[in-house]
């Protein structure tokens, strides 16, 4: 697409840190010369029809949209998705396991194009959701939201901005003997004991193990139960026992985020409320350590990474197969594994205890997310996207 040809339509409104992200890839697509319209989610289905029909006949066929999980995906038009009707591709940024959104992949509309932010998610998508067109992989980008104090001003040891993961019940399984109860301990027990493996490995075995015949939608069931509690209470011991063990060496660890009141050590665990997307990065800009703990991406990456690298902190992250293609420890940032919680003590204390090494690393960090990391290079890696998908008319994007 040539500058001022075509266009690019989004949806704000609905979540405030994926406004955030919205705004960004708008501004680096319009300083591209790339005509955006922005559509208020709020507003009525009807309305917003005769918004996107107005700009496609403004801009011609050569448009897209680009939306973040599902929001605005079902707007009807005469009887249709508006997309399909008006021929539009559609680019779903997925921020959470494709499990979550079977009723729409399952059966997908015809201009559907996912794009993911971790790669098992899209290798999951080719196995459970074969009439997906999966478009790519996408990591999530950080933004820089304030200068930040100088590193050796930071008054925060060590932020973590996050929920905490109170207890969910495991759902039953009907279609299974004992209801369930010998799956969800295998695939807990699994993930704690191997937590390098996804969710959706951990079912496999089981279900291989048991020698279990089940339909698709039984297999369903189990994904998206094992993701939405199995995972769920997993992750709440792992951060349970970080928080544990930070607060036993007598770190000063500082919380944003809710549900942690019945895991904490009141010495050295500070819980400090809840904060908007654009406060946690201010925060990051003060801290001379930021604590990630991934939401289980074993191929992919989460913003809050980015976000620490791009404000000046020390990002101090599990791993992944994504992150450790393309970091080294100790460099840009610092690793530690979910199953040596020994190690990211030793690994926190150590950057604590040697101010100038830290500040080195951070250093190295922030350059490293300027120049790959931000949102505006990711909307220059899905624009590529785009052009190169041959089942999109927006093919010069």
């Amino acid at each position: 697409m040539a500058a001022g040809e075509g266009g690019l339509i989004f949806f704000r409104g609905k979540v405030d840190a994926v406004d955030r992200f919205t705004d960004r890839m708008i501004a680096a697509a319009e300083k591209k010369g790339i005509p955006c319209l922005c559509l208020d989610a709020n507003e009525d289905p009807g309305l917003l029809a005769e918004r996107i029909i107005r700009f496609r006949d403004d801009r011609g066929a050569d448009i897209a949209a680009i939306l973040f999980n599902n929001i605005y995906l079902m707007i009807p038009d005469q009887g249709r998705v508006i997309w399909d009707r008006l021929e539009i591709p559609v680019y779903d940024i997925l921020l959470d396991h494709p499990v979550n959104y079977d009723r729409f992949l399952t059966d997908p509309i015809g201009q559907l194009h996912i794009v993911v932010i971790d790669r098992a998610h899209e290798a999951f998508i080719r196995e459970v959701f074969p009439r997906v067109r999966c478009a790519g992989f996408l990591p999530l980008g950080g933004i820089e939201q304030s200068t930040g104090k100088p590193y050796a001003q930071r008054e925060i040891d060590v932020l973590y901005v996050g929920q905490g993961h109170p207890e969910r019940p495991y759902l039953p399984v009907p279609f299974l003997p004992d209801r369930g109860v010998a799956f969800y301990e295998s695939v807990v027990n699994e993930l704690l004991h191997d937590p390098f493996i996804t969710t959706e490995e951990a079912v496999r075995h089981f279900v291989s193990k048991e020698a279990l015949s089940l339909s698709r939608e039984e297999m369903l069931t189990l994904y998206n139960n094992a993701v939405i509690s199995g995972e769920w209470n997993v992750r709440r011991i792992f951060k349970q026992q970080i928080m544990k063990a930070l607060g036993d060496a007598g770190i000063k660890v500082t919380i944003y985020g809710g549900n942690w009141e019945d895991s904490i050590d009141p010495e050295n665990i500070r819980l400090a409320g809840s904060v908007t997307a654009n406060e946690c990065r201010v925060l990051a800009g003060n801290a001379r350590i930021c604590l990630n703990v991934m939401p289980w991406f074993k191929d992919g990456a989460h913003d809050r990474i980015f976000d620490a690298m791009l404000n000046g902190s020390v990002c101090v992250t599990d791993t992944s197969r994504y992150l450790l293609e393309r970091f080294e420890h100790g460099r840009e940032l610092v690793f530690f594994e979910l199953n040596n919680i020994l190690q990211l003590v030793e690994n926190v204390r150590w950057l604590l205890d040697n101010p100038e090494q830290a500040e080195s690393i951070a250093r190295r960090g922030t350059m490293t997310a300027v120049l790959y990391d931000t949102w505006e290079k990711r909307m220059e890696t899905l624009l590529s996207m785009i052009a190169r998908d041959p089942g999109s008319e927006a093919e010069r994007l």
